[in-house]
């Protein structure tokens, strides 16, 4: 093995900047290449992925783990502690999950009831997790958003506000705006040189 791999080393051949090895001839590498001439090697910018180190002390798992009881602490935060608010809220839920015509629970029961909610809501209730079905109806009748944001945290990934959709755009057109305004600039004093 090592002997091959000797005699690879010895074949490869760097004749000006053209790279030859065990017979194959290759041509010289993009600028800014990290595969020493070989372009086989280097990834187009497109479709280049982008890696980072994993932590040691960073688990996916764990971030997973704590995800139902966040959910359920928002949305008890979102139903709020009045037992006449909850059962108004219950009302909503069935209305939401009646005109799209779709069940909150594995049952039959097209409706749920004011228990049904107090489970899903109940941080010590381990056997009754709402479903993602719930989850939507429920933030659609309460319209909070809290519930969906506490499951995208783990992803990384957080909800966006018809706000937060503004401010994205607005800070796109200013750095597009920035970036047009630089390549003005440039043209003219490419221009203004051009004069001289």
């Amino acid at each position: 093995m090592l002997t091959t791999f000797l005699l690879s080393v010895r074949a490869l051949v760097v004749s000006g900047r053209q790279i030859t090895h065990m017979g194959h001839v290759y041509p010289p590498a993009s600028p800014g290449s990290t595969s020493s001439g070989f372009p086989c090697l280097d990834a187009e910018p497109e479709n280049r992925w982008i890696m980072r180190q994993g932590s040691l002390f960073e688990n996916d798992s764990n971030a997973l783990a704590g995800v139902l009881a966040a959910v359920r602490a928002a949305m008890n935060t979102a139903a709020g502690a009045s037992e006449e608010g909850r059962k108004l809220l219950v009302d909503s839920l069935n209305a939401v999950a009646g005109s799209a015509n779709v069940r909150l629970t594995a049952g039959n029961t097209r409706s749920i009831s004011k228990d049904t909610l107090d489970k899903w809501l109940s941080p010590s209730d381990r056997d009754h997790p709402p479903s993602i079905l719930a989850v939507l109806a429920f933030c659609m009748a309460t319209k909070d958003h809290g519930a969906l944001r506490a499951m995208l945290r783990p992803l990384g990934l957080d909800v966006m506000t018809p706000e937060d959709r503004r401010l994205r755009d607005y800070g796109r057109a200013c750095i597009e705006s920035k970036a047009k305004a630089k390549t003005k600039r440039r043209l003219e004093d490419e221009i203004l040189e051009g004069l001289k």
